[in-house]
């Protein structure tokens, strides 16, 4: 059986998404984790350790889902990383055997990835509506509430993730 599971922290709002075999999630992050003890290297799973004082008490380990297959959990995580705005990582190619089999056996949830990684990545909240990010219908309601002129400031000055922050919006993601 393959655990897919998510790794949050009481320090920071990040979150981790992984899987590994078996059941014992957060021994497996915690494994990640600790190869990642160079801070000047950006690694997903050492990022959200350091941000949580490097101690694996302020971490919780949460079940998404479990599989028979391992191709079906590195895609769940790959959902989950790519539909999260708060993840530490998006999607990865790795292992690369899974990656080839995912682009082959699944294309479209590959291209799903890659449009919910162009959203997170936005500069604004404008740009991110612009590829399906945020509604027009949530944009007018927040300005009813707070005002239009603020609204329109903030989308052009926040990224998706501080506007979706601020207004406790979530971003409009649509895995297949």
């Amino acid at each position: 059986m393959f655990s897919v599971y998510k790794i949050s922290g009481i320090m920071s709002s990040s979150t981790y998404y992984g899987y590994c075999v078996g059941e014992d999630m957060l021994e497996s992050f915690m494994k990640g984790a600790r190869r990642a003890v160079d801070p000047t290297i950006r690694r997903g799973a050492g990022d959200l350790l350091r941000e949580n004082d490097s101690n694996e008490d302020n971490l919780t380990a949460e079940l998404v889902d479990a599989c028979t297959d391992e191709l079906e959990a590195w895609c769940i995580r790959n959902d989950e990383r790519s539909s999260d705005i708060f993840s530490i990582t998006g999607p990865s190619a790795w292992p690369a055997n899974i990656a080839q089999r995912a682009s082959k056996d699944h294309p479209e949830r590959v291209e799903q990835w890659k449009k919910n990684r162009n959203i997170n990545e936005c500069p604004s909240a404008r740009k991110a509506a612009k590829l399906g990010g945020f509604k027009v219908s949530d944009f007018k309601a927040l300005g009813e509430v707070h005002g239009r002129d603020i609204v329109m400031k903030d989308m052009d000055g926040l990224n998706p993730k501080q506007f979706s922050e601020k207004y406790d919006l979530p971003i409009n993601y649509s895995i297949n």
